[in-house]
Formats: C-alpha cells, structure tokens, sequence
C-alpha cells in the first residue's frame, strides 16, 4: 500500500469566541442639567450614531482636551452625535426651537445618510447650519412628528413633520436598501401624514385617543403611503423594523375590549381585531412592503405589558423585548398558553417565526423592577438586548441556573446576550450609585455591542468588575454616555492532531481535539492551489469536552495538488482557520481489504489487516463510535448496539489512517 501524506499537529490552536464582552471604550457627552441618548445605530464603517436631547450648553466632543458645545434654543433641543469606530468625536448638530424638542430614534443608510425622527413644539429649526434656516411648526402649539435627514457629514437634506393638533410622537425609524424610510409611533385627533403642502392624507384616530401610525416615505421624503393601528382605547407604536422583503414589523401596547377592540388590519375595507387581556398588552404587527396586512399578534397578561424594541433576523424571525407584570402569555396561539410570571415588572424576550407563531420567550429578572428598551440580533441569531435592572436579578432564563447581577445603586445598565435558541450566553451591567439607564442598543459588522443612554452621579462604564472606569456627570442631574464592547475573547478548542492520507486515491482526513468549548461544526475546505478555498462537508462537533475527541471525513482525490483545511464554528458564530494540509493525488498500489456483510445487522468482519494496528468506526456524522486495537488479520465487530444508517471502518496502519470503507448497517 502506498501512502502520500503531509501531517501537521496543530497544538493549542485557539478559536475567537465571543462568549464575553469586554470594554473598548466609554464616552460622556452631555451639559450640567439632564441630558439622555435615546437612540444608536451604527454604520458599516462602525461609525457610531446617538440621538436624545439636552437642555442646556452640553459637550459633545468627549475628548476632555477639546470641547464641541450646542447651545439649546430654549427648553430641550435634539443633539445628533457622531464618533468614529475609535470613539472619537465627528461632528455633533443640533435640531429645535425655544419649546420642548427629542430625538427619539435614528438609523442610517449604506450611504451614510443618517435619519431621525421624534417629537417637536413650536417652531423648531431643522437645518443644523447656523447660518440657514429650515423651520417647521408645530399643529395647534402641540408636539408633531419629526423626520429629519442629514448627510454622512450632517449636512441639511430635508426634514418633514406630520401631526395633528393634540401631541403626536415619532418612537422609531428605519430604512431599507432603497432608501425608503419607515417610522412609526403614535398621533391623536386628525393628522396629516403627507408632507407635501399641496396635498393630503389624513389619519384620523377613533374618539381622539392615541393611535399607532405607520408611515413610509422615499429617499427624497415623499409620501409613499401611512396607515393606522388601533381603536377607541389607547394604542401606542414603540418600535420598526423591515426585513430583506421590504415587510414592516412594529410593537408597541394597545388597550382592547369586547366592546371596543383594537383593529390591527390598516385597510378601511377590512378588519382584525385584538382584545387585550387586561391594562395594555404587547402588539406584533407584520405589514407587506405595501402596507398590506399580513397578520398582528398580541402577548400579555392583566396587568401593563409594553414592547419596547423589535428587530427580524435573516430568516424573518421576529424578536421583541419590553416589560411584562404579573402573569402573561407570549405565545400568540389562543388555543396554547406559554405564561411568565414577574413579581414585578420584568423583562421578556419573545421570538416569533415569520408567520407569527410562537418559537420561544423568555425573562429576566428580579423582585424590584427591570425593563428591556432595545433589542438586536446578528447574523447568527444571536439576542442582544439592552435596557436597566434594580436589586439582585437572575440573567440566566434557564430555572435550573442562576446568574445573578447586582446593581450598585438604584438602577443599573444591563447588556445580556442569548443565542439563536433563548439560552444564556452573557450579561454584563455598568452604572453607579445613582439611576443609569441604557435606552439602545446596536451591533457592528464585527459583532461590537453599542449602547446608549444616560448616567447620575459617578458611574463606572467598565463591565468588567476588576476593573474601574468612572465617570461624573458635569452637573447634577444626568449625562449621556456611548458605550462600545468588543466580543473577541479567547476559549481554546484545542486540535492535538490533524492529518490528511491519501489511500485508493482518497483522502481520509482525521483530526482530535483536546478541549472544546460551546463549539458548533467543523467545515471541511478544499483547494488544489493553496489560495482558494471552497467548503466541501460537515462534521458536527461535540461542542462541550474536555476528553479527547476524534473526528475524520473523506473526500476523492481527482488532481494532481490537493490542499485541505478546518474552519471551526462556535455557537455564536464566530470561527477560526487551522493551517493548510498538502496531499498529493498519487493514487499508487493497494492492497485489498475487505468488509463482510456488507449491508450488514448484528456483526461485520474486516479481513486482509495485515500490518493494520487499528480499526476506527465512523458513524453518519463523521464521529468516531468505536476503536479497536488489532494485530490480527481479521476482526469482527458487534453492531448490536448501534442504530441503523451509513457507517465508515477507518483503517489505521503506523497510527496513520490509510482507507476509509463504508458499509451500511440495517
């Protein structure tokens, strides 16, 4: 037999995973009265984007060497902030008038074009310039609805307002590839959702109560249509977000009875109604790109329960967190209940698939009081959510483990992480001995988690517990703080081995491991040049072990030069490369093993070892089942307890293998 190989033992070879979150930096920006970042979002460059208002002179560049003050026209103005993937300062603007102005939600496109929206009094300036003006008017002197677009320099694009003459609130915005922009939140009485002078669209809320609005406009910010959630109680739209198809998903609370429902289906020619099972419950509405009903799901018990934040994964799964009290069901099937309990408010975490069933929930929390205000989730799936907890709270949803934080005052920031199946990864807290609270959350194309919101007092913004980061408000109310953890911490998957044999013109590769930790798969990539590599199997790994494991799969070899690699996956996503494996495809003479029965049911006998020291039983998936130690000719081997399917013998001669031979176990 003749056998062309390269071996490379791999030892220590450590995986990125992100099981953790350490701090990267931690900025302040804010003035000596109360100041509060709302919102975040994040550019593909990892620039960093906050919206929420100040009230009197504030800094916003968060070098302590160099200022960068705005000065309110009166009461609170909108700040827009900009800091680089460093942290440092970019440009700060300002929006509003002498009354009451906040920025309550923001995104930005792929060209950096960055969008908000919130609530207005008066007359309020919308071009940041100093030397032009762009001023928009309140209805009636109430609070109207803003959107507002800047340029990837905060340069004036355009803004518009929709509103009627009661107190109307932008909560969210969003935007898809096209540019288009959603935002929802919340009007009363007769408000007009086409910013075009010349023309209108009226919404009209029932009996003046507050209605959810959902409203689209293009990239120019011309109406492309507006629609309307709700009934004769109170119905108020928090959150949006649009997945890959252009369909619009919302939450918020809404108020229904028998008597008086919320109607959750926008057209006027047909109706779908919601009742909710007590105070105000949690929505789940889901709109096709035209503004279409497409369905609308309610989750909540008697008492208050809110959604504050929604975001979709690739799969168009739906994700949601908020407050629950008391007892609530979050599964939207009338006819199966999966109920939590809170001894107070608590957070929860729900996950519906794309139609709107139920997939999982769960909560966090303790006996004082916790609210989750955003949610995210990256390419894997995994949950981030980011809001504020008092007291001693449980983090872990699995009953069975605690993971207890502790704040160090009345109200700390909380970060957690849950993978794609609700399980606990992490949960991280920073603030003081004042109330600090985290309003948003935003990931980068690097999984780093953003936060925003405001801090009293001396806060320390380092999640990490050995170590100290404080900062002190300027004055003596509260400051706004940005926040950036990066995931990349070290865990060793440990491959004590891992080589590549060509026999019968196949390669066998085999490859143990030391350690693993929260590992998912291993792919298996082929190249015939060393530079180019394409994905060629899959081997599912143990995931968890701190005993040696043995992997191996097969592939033809039908060119000359053969390259092969590892990539390992973690749960969470993240992967590591081994190094690149040589095999050359010289198929040379063989000597003939053979297998009897071959499909076979109690035993199999392997014949002609001579020279072979072990025999390895590979099951479906690539794992080693069974090892035998041999230095016969022939061995049989009981297949009794293993269940029926595809199984591979691994011959091994001189600790190398050097033939794979399938057979089928019935």
């Amino acid at each position: 037999m003749k056998i062309i190989f390269t071996f490379i033992s791999l030892l220590f070879f450590s995986l990125l995973h992100a099981q953790n979150a350490n701090l990267v930096w931690a900025k302040q920006m804010g003035s000596n009265n109360a100041d509060q970042g709302l919102a975040i979002a994040v550019d593909a460059a990892g620039n960093v984007y906050t919206t929420g208002y100040f009230l009197s002179i504030a800094d916003f560049n968060p070098d302590p060497a160099v200022t960068f003050n705005l000065t309110p026209a009166g009461q609170n103005d909108i700040f827009i902030s900009k800091l680089d993937a460093s942290g440092n300062f970019v440009w700060a603007k300002q929006l509003g008038g002498t009354f009451n102005d906040q920025g309550y939600g923001i995104a930005v496109d792929a060209s950096g074009n960055v969008y908000t929206t919130g609530s207005f009094q008066g007359t309020a300036d919308f071009n940041p310039d100093p030397a032009v003006t762009f001023n928009l008017a309140s209805s009636g002197g109430s609070n109207d609805i803003f959107i507002s677009k800047l340029d990837a320099s905060g340069n004036f694009v355009w803004a518009r307002q929709f509103g009627s003459t009661s107190n109307d609130q932008g909560s969210s915005i969003t935007t898809d590839a096209s540019g288009n922009v959603y935002t929802t939140g919340y009007f009363a009485g007769t408000a007009d959702f086409n910013p075009n002078p010349a023309v209108t669209n009226n919404l009209i809320s029932a009996n003046g109560s507050f209605d959810v609005f959902i409203s689209k406009l293009d990239a120019s910010g011309n109406f492309v249509w507006a629609k309307q959630l709700g009934g004769l109680n109170t119905e108020m739209g928090y959150s949006i977000a649009v997945d890959a198809l252009g369909n619009v998903y919302t939450t918020g609370t809404f108020q229904g009875t028998l008597a008086n429902p919320a109607d959750f289906d926008p057209s006027p020619a047909a109706t779908y109604y919601l009742i909710s099972a007590g105070q105000g419950d949690i929505f789940v509405s889901k709109l096709d790109a035209s503004g279409n009903f497409v369905w609308a799901k309610p989750l909540g018990g008697a008492s208050v329960d809110i959604g504050y934040s929604i975001v979709t994964d690739a799969l168009g799964n739906v994700y949601t967190t908020g407050y629950f009290n008391g007892t609530a069901d979050f599964n939207p099937d009338p006819a199966v209940s999966y109920n939590l309990t809170a001894a107070n408010a608590d957070v929860f975490i729900s996950k519906l698939d794309a139609a709107g069933n139920f997939v999982w929930a769960k909560q966090l929390g303790g006996t004082s009081g916790e609210v989750g205000y955003s949610i995210a989730v990256d390419a894997s799936a995994n949950v981030y959510t980011a809001g504020y907890f008092q007291g001693t709270v449980d983090f872990n949803p699995d009953p069975a483990v605690t993971n207890n934080l502790i704040t160090a005052g009345q109200a700390d920031i909380f970060v957690s992480k849950l993978d794609a199946s609700g399980n606990f990864l992490f949960a991280k807290q920073f603030g003081g001995t004042g109330v600090d609270q985290g309003y948003s959350i935003a990931l980068d194309a690097a999984r780093n988690i953003h936060t925003t919101g405001y801090f009293s007092g001396t806060a320390d913004l380092d999640p990490d517990p050995a170590v100290i980061n404080n900062f002190t408000v300027a004055g003596v109310s509260s400051d706004i703080f940005v926040v950036k953890l990066s995931q990349l911490g070290t865990v060793p998957v440990t491959l004590s081995g891992f080589t590549v044999n060509n026999s019968r013109c196949t390669a066998n590769l085999t490859w143990t491991t030391a350690t693993e930790q929260n590992s998912k798969h291993f792919e298996v990539q082929y190249s015939t040049n060393g530079i180019t590599f394409t994905t060629i199997g899959t081997v599912l790994s143990s995931g968890n072990s701190t005993t040696e494991k043995y992997y191996g799969y097969s592939s033809s070899l039908v060119n000359p030069n053969n390259f092969f690699r590892l990539r390992i996956i973690d749960r969470d996503g993240s992967s590591k490369l081994s190094a690149v494996v040589y095999v050359a495809g010289d198929c040379g003479a063989n000597i003939i093993i053979t297998v009897f029965p071959n499909p076979a049911k109690n035993v199999v006998t392997v014949s002609g070892l001579s020279g072979v020291n072990q025999l390895r039983l590979l099951d479906q998936l690539g794992k080693i089942v069974k090892v035998i130690m041999t230095n016969k000719v022939s061995e049989t081997i009981n297949l009794s307890n293993f269940s029926e399917g595809t199984y591979v013998i691994q011959i091994v001669q001189n600790n190398k293998v050097s033939e794979n031979i399938k057979f089928i176990k019935k």
